[in-house]
């Protein structure tokens, strides 16, 4: 993307991450107990989890946050380098918290175990070792920093785990 005065567009980019988390190439996984799972929400309207109901999990969100903006030449505005973050949220139903200590035949984060994972893979560039560019709208995006996965939140009429994913969008 060609920047106009070294200002970007920032929302092409936004969309096109969001594409790849959504419509066809929205993440899959295999649940546990070996049946296709996907994502009943996929949406770049962050939701509290109260909004949601059981029949709305698994969901994810994509939310846009701050970025940095640094000139090339650090006395001139005319070029600047963007690091944008973006957070993709999952919520998934937490299965597993109401049973016996000791007796437990659900795990609360196997879901989380496996959609993290999927949503990573709908990230990779198809040739693998290469960079993820957006289609050329950026230098590269790579999930970068903590993944954070909380479990036993209460919402959606039960029980949801929730896991956040720190993506880092470069622009060139």
């Amino acid at each position: 993307m060609t920047p106009n005065n070294g200002v970007i567009d920032l929302e092409p980019i936004y969309a096109a991450f969001f594409a790849l988390i959504s419509g066809a190439n929205a993440p899959r996984w295999t649940d546990p107990q070996s049946n296709p799972a996907q994502f009943a929400v996929v949406s770049r309207v962050p939701r509290d989890v109260a909004q949601l109901s059981a029949g709305q999990l698994p969901a994810l969100f994509q939310e846009e946050l701050g970025f940095e903006v640094t000139p090339t030449i650090p006395t001139v505005q005319t070029r600047s380098k963007f690091k944008l973050r973006v957070d993709v949220a999952l919520i998934v139903p937490c299965n597993g918290l109401k049973q016996p200590v000791g007796q437990e035949t659900q795990i609360p984060t196997q879901d989380l175990n496996l959609a993290i994972p999927a949503v990573l893979r709908a990230v990779v560039p198809v040739n693998p070792g290469m960079k993820q560019t957006l289609g050329g709208l950026v230098d590269s995006v790579v999930c970068e920093g903590q993944v954070v996965r909380v479990n036993g939140v209460p919402g959606a009429g039960s029980q949801v785990s929730i896991g956040v994913i720190p993506f880092t969008i470069l622009t060139i």
